[in-house]
């Protein structure tokens, strides 16, 4: 009697002691704290709402194919665990199994059910979940025909079926209710403001744009410029970029075992493009000079200036996904120290067929962590599901006094960590990517960010040291350098440059110069029409317009200094 009570106290302070898992929820309170993070938070939540009739119209066809696999499967996913033996009625007596070291022992033979079966619905529902996720799909195809594989190969159709039907739509409407949610978020946050989504991208570029330095030589006469010419041009930086892509395809040619002739060539090869990237180096000396050129951190250090471009694109153009990022982040967190509470004592087997091995456990954080992006890539997620599962072996050196460890618990820790990582928070990155790239579908002659580069090119060539001023005398002459939607192009008549220049209306210094960021944002209101005041009727229109703007510009950006806020839109005393 003292022994049932011992236990049963025992289990009572290792469910209380499974209750302070709950602290690991703490980290949540930074939502709050950080807008962007609650946004994408509050997407999160709003997807949720509007699946939730997609989830019941899939948990009813769920239903229904579980409910038929049942009748189709149920008592046949048995094996022999002598692999020689294909029916139950020769499943009988002892075989020989060979262990590593060579010894040889008997061992009955049993006839075992598999691990996922259809004997009734929910372990119906919880294979077909498993299958949905496309892991381990073909071996329960092959093994639903009883104990003989490959036997009556027609009642595969019904996994054709599903997978139609599930993985091929179901979840396709999935994600497609996840993205149509996160853009309806993003402009429901902005409907009091009557900048729309692409004005806001295009003025957001204006705020953040800075002059580019560009070491051009400054007699336009000399060979030394026709050179600078030529090696900044798009043809010659395209040739550079071909040639890099065909450098890369024959340094992948190389293998083991290649003839000398093979080898010759490719040396060859390799050193006709040596020596063409070494002629690029010389080309961009003469054109830059030896200064110029080896200060340029493009030149020496281009693949560390190359990644962190790519880093300010996503953190810049990409804006929501550093915040989807750290969702994910806080999800890995939760549930990897949930995970170190329930299973981080579970023995490890090295030559068992447990998943839980040296390489795969939830011993530390950090190995948690690596369990979990493996489950959250589908990779055998649902055997490292069975081998968490209760009835486990302790380990002795975790300090656990229990006899067994593991969790029931394994079977919602999993499915809910596998829901909401691969098929919910994964897809926001898609969200957020197709968001970001939307102007693929749009009309390219309407301007957008990404049509704003051009600008800071255009405008290193008339201010090669960034100074940030030219003078407006140059305007003309560079607004008929930049193509359409955001300059005039060549062939624009002088009087239509001349009238764009009049609606533009740009602050012009006391030493008759235009500032940068005030000749962006001009050319970006008058491109999209943004606030611009209609007819000739003075300027009474115009004072009114650009204080709107001012208005709502401080409201979407309450970071913006009034400097700068002065530079983009020119304040008017009354």
């Amino acid at each position: 009697m003292s022994i049932c009570r011992g236990s049963s106290k025992g289990k009572d302070i290792s469910t209380i002691k499974s209750l302070r898992v709950l602290r690991v929820l703490r980290p949540l309170k930074t939502i709050k704290r950080l807008p962007k993070l609650k946004a994408v938070f509050d997407c999160v939540v709003n997807s949720l709402k509007n699946v939730l009739n997609i989830l019941i119209v899939y948990m009813l066809f769920m239903f229904i194919f579980a409910v038929v696999a049942v009748q189709l499967f149920k008592g046949r996913f048995f094996y022999c665990t002598d692999e020689s033996k294909e029916f139950e009625r020769d499943c009988r007596g002892e075989y020989l199994v060979y262990e590593k070291d060579n010894e040889v022992r008997a061992q009955k033979r049993e006839w075992k059910k598999y691990d996922f079966h259809y004997d009734n619905v929910l372990w119906a529902l919880l294979t077909l979940f498993t299958v949905s996720t496309g892991e381990g799909w073909p071996q329960y195809v092959f093994c639903k025909s009883g104990p003989s594989p490959g036997y009556r190969m027609e009642m595969s159709i019904f996994y054709v079926v599903y997978f139609v039907v599930f993985p091929f739509f179901f979840v396709n409407i999935f994600v497609a209710l996840i993205i149509i949610t996160f853009q309806e978020q993003g402009d429901k946050m902005m409907e009091d403001y009557s900048l729309e989504k692409n004005e806001r991208a295009c003025i957001d570029f204006a705020i953040n744009a800075k002059p580019l330095t560009r070491h051009m030589p400054q007699n336009k006469q000399t060979f030394q410029y026709r050179m600078w010419e030529f090696v900044v041009s798009p043809p010659f930086e395209y040739t550079i970029m071909a040639l890099i892509a065909l450098n890369t395809i024959v340094l992948m040619m190389k293998y083991d075992g290649a003839s000398h002739a093979y080898e010759d060539v490719l040396g060859n090869l390799n050193i006709v493009f040596t020596s063409l990237f070494s002629m690029e180096c010389i080309l961009k000396i003469i054109a830059f000079g030896a200064l110029n050129y080896f200060k340029d951190a493009w030149n020496i250090f281009d693949c560390v200036t190359v990644l962190g471009s790519i880093t300010d694109i996503l953190v810049t153009e990409l804006g929501a996904l550093p915040y989807v990022c750290l969702l994910i982040a806080m999800l890995f967190f939760i549930y990897a120290i949930i995970g170190m509470q329930l299973f981080g004592n579970i023995k490890i087997e090295e030559d068992g067929e447990s998943a839980i091995n040296q390489h795969n456990n939830f011993r530390t954080f950090f190995q948690a962590l690596m369990l979990l992006f493996r489950s959250a890539t589908g990779e055998a997620w649902h055997d490292i599901m069975l081998s968490c599962l209760g009835k486990k072996v302790c380990d002795p050196l975790s300090g656990n006094t229990e006899a067994e460890c593991g969790s029931e618990f394994a079977y919602l820790y999993f499915v809910s960590f596998i829901f909401l990582c691969s098929f919910l928070m994964l897809n926001l990155f898609v969200a957020v990517i197709m968001d970001n790239f939307e102007y693929l579908t749009r009309d390219s002659s309407i301007l957008g960010p990404h049509h704003l580069d051009e600008y800071v090119r255009i405008w290193a060539e008339y201010d090669p040291a960034a100074c940030g001023r030219i003078s407006y005398r140059d305007m003309y002459d560079m607004l008929r350098h930049m193509s359409p939607p955001l300059g005039l192009g060549k062939k624009c008549p002088a009087r239509v440059a001349y009238k764009r220049l009049l609606r533009m209306d740009l602050p012009v210094a006391d030493d008759n110069t235009v500032h940068f960021n005030s000749t962006l944002m001009a050319l970006i209101r008058t491109a999209l029409d943004i606030k611009i005041a209609k007819g000739g009727e003075g300027g009474v229109d115009k004072h009114q317009m650009d204080a709107e703007l001012r208005k709502e510009m401080m409201a979407i950006w309450p970071n913006l200094s009034q400097k700068h806020l002065d530079l983009l839109v020119t304040p008017h005393k009354c």
